[in-house]
């Protein structure tokens, strides 16, 4: 209710000012549009081929077993079984990393 009476309030009591077109004038000479920016397109070729020739890369020189490996190195770890060495946080340091940078890159591009 408060609402309405404030509306009527100013409706009614809002002085008119004459301008003489000055508003007119400024609007026209104003561009208070917003302009869309477009974003700067990335080369979406370069990253797909590089994207093949990874997984290419990672399939022919065995690296799912050195991945696998290192889980298990962790899971080890987490159990109490094994101790830590760096041959096995590398290639999960390194997945971690490039699901990053994947996923950054969705997020950009949407």
């Amino acid at each position: 209710m408060k609402d309405k009476h404030l509306k009527s309030f100013f409706k009614d009591n809002t002085p008119i000012i004459e301008d003489k077109g000055f508003t007119q004038r400024l609007m026209s000479n104003l561009d208070y549009l917003p302009r869309i920016e477009s974003k700067p397109k990335r080369k979406t070729l370069p990253v797909l081929l590089f994207s093949i020739a990874g997984i290419v890369l990672f399939v022919i020189l065995g690296g799912y077993s050195i991945l696998i490996d290192s889980m298990s190195s962790i899971g080890g770890l987490i159990s109490g079984e094994t101790a830590i060495s760096p041959e096995s946080v590398i290639p999960l340091f390194l997945l971690l990393c490039s699901m990053f940078a994947g996923g950054k890159y969705i997020i950009e591009e949407m």
